[in-house]
Order: structure tokens, then C-alpha cells, then sequence
């Protein structure tokens, strides 16, 4: 290991951090500026699918959805809320512009007529 990680948020994760209870938020400043720092490739999981190149990091029934830049020395915390609701496309910027995407060409394909009916 190279020494502690340097730790950022981001404007989300910052205001996700206003919406979380008072005992979650002090749980979370404390495993940012320990583990976290310390060792982020050991203290979350690999994520998948549209969160692929993030981690995620459990505290209780909360998760951190952070990335590592190991070249800079740098985790950048993306994403904190809920297990049941932090990995929906709304919180990943990503997924959420695949969503847009996928809406565009539904919007599209409902305008072409299928064959066997009349325009």
C-alpha cells in the first residue's frame, strides 16, 4: 500500500450526506476517514453492471458507493444512501442516462407501424 487515500465527495454524496439520520452520518464520517482511507480496495466490493469501476462499502443498512483512482491516490465517494434505493438508475449518472437512452428509442419504435397493420 502506498499510504492513506486523499477522500472526496461529491456534490451528491455531499447532499446525500444532509439527508441521512445524525448516527448515520457520524458511522460514515468516521469508516470515510479511517478504512476507507486507509484501505479502500479491502474495505467494499467490486460493483457490476452500470456501476461497473465502483465499489461499495456497508455500514449497517447503508451503503457507499465510492471509485479509486490509485494513480492520484484518490476515492472519490459518488454515492451514499440506502441498500434498498442507493443502486437504483436515479443515483448512478450513468444508468440514468442509459434509462433516457432506452426511452428515446421506445419513443421512436412506437412511431414505425409493425408489419401486418396499416399506418
Amino acid at each position: 500500500m502506498t499510504g492513506r487515500y486523499d477522500v472526496v465527495l461529491t456534490s451528491s454524496a455531499k447532499h446525500a450526506l444532509t439527508k441521512l439520520p445524525d448516527k448515520v452520518v457520524h458511522s460514515v464520517a468516521e469508516f470515510i476517514d479511517g478504512p476507507l482511507a486507509d484501505n479502500p480496495h479491502r474495505v467494499g466490493k467490486p460493483l457490476t453492471s452500470s456501476w461497473e469501476g465502483h465499489y461499495s462499502a456497508r455500514r449497517a443498512d447503508w451503503r457507499i458507493i465510492y471509485r479509486i483512482d490509485d494513480r492520484r491516490i484518490v476515492v472519490e465517494v459518488v454515492s451514499i444512501g440506502h441498500r434498498e434505493n442507493v443502486y437504483r438508475p436515479r443515483c448512478n449518472p450513468v444508468a440514468g442516462q442509459s434509462k433516457k437512452v432506452f426511452a428515446r428509442v421506445m419513443a421512436s419504435l412506437s412511431h414505425t407501424t409493425s408489419p401486418g397493420r396499416s399506418p
